[in-house]
This record gives structure tokens, C-alpha cells and sequence, in this order.
């Protein structure tokens, strides 16, 4: 079996002698049809931190069921399926209360601490495959993690009706998080990214303005000079962290979705208290967050397919690796076609 590995920083090669898995009773076996190539894996393969070395990698995939453990009854050969990824224990105290993205197994998941999707077979639990309608591609079922993480993170802000945003960043969770924020019932919604080509595709997929991240505060003036409701940093980087405290007004509620691996020196953080400024992280999403995000898609409530810039094949994943951690670009979501 053929598939992209994982080994070290800087280091993804490909290997065509994996062995081919069989399912155990309580699972199915896979032919992965589409996988993407998520931001996590390169800061990982930019700073060699995060995902365990050796493992296949992807996370976000599609593919179609082409055999079923003995125990499995709900899901048959043929049907075509997307993956919830994450690995719970499943009996800690999140899990037990319906958290599993926060399971004492922190980070537990298929491509990222076990084999993931970017081969041509993988073996998973039936209880984490999600069925696909027809009307949905497997292109766009590889779209539904990535979004799952932003439906969870507007979620967990508790933005409301009437309420503004600003977003930090116009690469995949962005735009997804401004999809998700206009299917929440937000009207007003500002982006903030240098890149031109992505402040375009923002403004196609719904945010009311674009701008560059020197011009920040425009969004200040268009807040009634008191700044967003709501920030959501797709980035996680230094820079907009603190430019989201800056910009938020006071009262408000800045989520973090962006991981930044490397440490960092952080100043101005008094401002947090100052300003009663609410700042949160959210990470990964719950199971039932994975089925709405993956009904949001096949009700074209969300456009994964205008984020997809590039369809490459298994042995063009190294390179694309390379690309992607060495800007610019033009790439936002890239799929492996398996």
C-alpha cells in the first residue's frame, strides 16, 4: 500500500510498502478517494512539533466503505463516507460529558498521533464514520473536518444575531469561519488578511469588507469606533493576538482558533483585564459539531469547493509540503487525490 508519511521536521516522504490494514470486528476498512493537507501538519513539518513521527498522515479525507468488521450492522460495502478523525478514550471525565475534543488523550487522532487518510486504505471505527449524501462529492466531504473546527469555535463564542466580527486570517479556517459565522445569522463580518488573492475569495464567501493588516483599525471606524463584537484568530501567531486585543472593543470576546507551536514573548496583555475583554481557545469540536458541519456543506450552506486551489497525486505530497511551509503562494486547500 502506498502513503505519505511522517517522519521529522522538514521530512514527508512517501512510501509504497505500508502494509494494507484489515478491519477488526468493530470496524470498517476505507478507500480513501480525497484527503487535504491541513495547516496543523505544516507547522509541523515546519517546526517538527505536533504530530508523532513515522505515522501516515491526513486527517481530513473521504472514501468509500470496501469491507466491514463482523460486529459492524449500521454501514455496508459501497457506501460513501467521511471520517470524524479524533480518538477519545472515551471514558475520561470529558468524554463522559460530551467533550470529547478536550479527552485526557490531549490530541488523540487519525493522522496526527495515529495512521491517517493520505493512503490508499485506512482502517476506523464504524462509530466514526459519517455517511455522505449524493449530493455531495468527495471532494467536498474531505472539507467537513476542517470546517467542523470553525462551526465549533462560533459556536463555543456565543456570538449572537446582530452582533459583528472580525476574522484574523483568510487561508482555509477563515473562510470557513466566515462561512460559519453567516450561517450563524452574523451580517456584518471583517476580514482581516495581506494576501490579495485570498481578501477576493473572503469577500466572495461573505465578509462585508477586507483589510490588510496594517489597516486594522479601519475596522474600528466601521464598528462605530469601538471595535468588533467578536474577534476569531485563525492565525495564532503573535502578531494577531495581540492585534485582536487592540482591536476588539470593550466587553468583547476574542476565540482563538490558529496554533502557534513555537514559545513566544507577549506584551500588552494587560490590556485583557483592563478592557474586560473575554479571550478563549477552542480546539478540534465535538462529534455531533462534526455532523452538523458536514450537513452545512451538503445543504450548500458553505462552499468547500471554492476553497480547494490545487488536486495533486500521493507522489507530489512532498513537495507540496515544502511549498506550502515557504510562502508565498497561491494555495489555500489542497487535496490529495488517492
Amino acid at each position: 500500500m502506498k502513503g505519505a508519511v511522517y517522519l521529522d521536521k522538514e521530512k514527508v516522504i512517501i512510501k509504497d510498502d505500508l502494509e494494507k490494514p484489515t478491519p477488526a470486528a468493530d470496524d470498517v476498512l476505507i478507500k480513501v478517494k480525497y484527503c487535504g493537507i491541513c495547516g496543523s501538519g505544516v507547522e509541523s513539518y515546519k517546526t517538527g512539533g505536533m504530530y508523532l513521527p513515522n505515522i501516515i498522515l491526513g486527517h481530513e479525507f473521504s472514501g468509500e466503505i470496501v469491507e466491514v468488521g463482523e460486529n459492524v450492522r449500521k454501514l455496508k460495502v459501497g457506501q460513501r463516507v467521511v471520517v470524524d478523525p479524533n480518538v477519545p478514550c472515551g471514558e475520561c471525565y470529558w468524554c463522559t460529558r460530551y467533550k470529547e475534543n478536550m479527552c485526557k488523550l490531549s490530541n488523540n487522532a487519525l493522522g496526527t498521533t495515529q495512521n491517517g487518510g493520505m493512503a490508499e486504505f485506512i482502517n476506523v471505527r464504524a462509530d466514526h464514520v459519517h455517511l455522505i449524501p449524493d449530493s455531495m462529492t468527495f471532494q467536498e466531504g474531505a472539507c467537513v473536518e476542517p470546517l467542523a473546527n470553525c462551526v465549533y469555535a462560533v459556536q463555543e463564542s456565543g456570538i449572537k444575531i446582530g452582533e459583528n466580527a472580525a476574522v484574523f486570517g483568510a487561508g482555509t479556517i477563515g473562510l470557513m469561519t466566515i462561512q460559519a459565522l453567516k450561517a450563524a445569522g452574523v451580517s456584518r463580518i471583517f476580514a482581516i488578511e495581506p494576501v490579495e488573492f485570498k481578501q477576493k475569495k473572503a469577500l466572495e464567501l461573505g465578509a462585508t469588507g477586507v483589510f490588510h493588516p496594517k489597516q486594522y483599525n479601519k475596522v474600528a471606524r466601521m464598528t462605530d469606533k469601538i471595535g468588533p463584537d467578536h474577534i476569531f484568530d485563525c492565525v495564532g501567531i503573535p502578531e494577531t493576538l495581540m492585534a485582536s486585543i487592540n482591536l476588539i472593543k470593550k466587553g468583547g470576546h476574542i476565540t482563538v482558533i490558529g496554533i502557534h507551536i513555537e514559545p513566544f514573548e507577549m506584551r500588552g496583555l494587560m490590556q485583557v483585564p483592563l478592557k474586560n475583554i473575554t479571550l478563549r481557545g477552542v480546539f478540534s469540536f465535538t462529534p455531533d459539531v462534526f455532523q452538523a458541519s458536514l450537513d452545512l456543506i451538503a445543504g450548500k450552506q458553505v462552499n468547500g469547493q471554492a476553497l480547494i486551489t490545487s488536486i495533486i497525486k500521493l507522489d507530489d505530497v512532498p513537495d507540496m509540503f515544502k511549498k506550502l511551509a515557504n510562502p508565498p503562494h497561491e494555495e489555500i486547500k489542497v487535496l490529495v487525490e488517492i
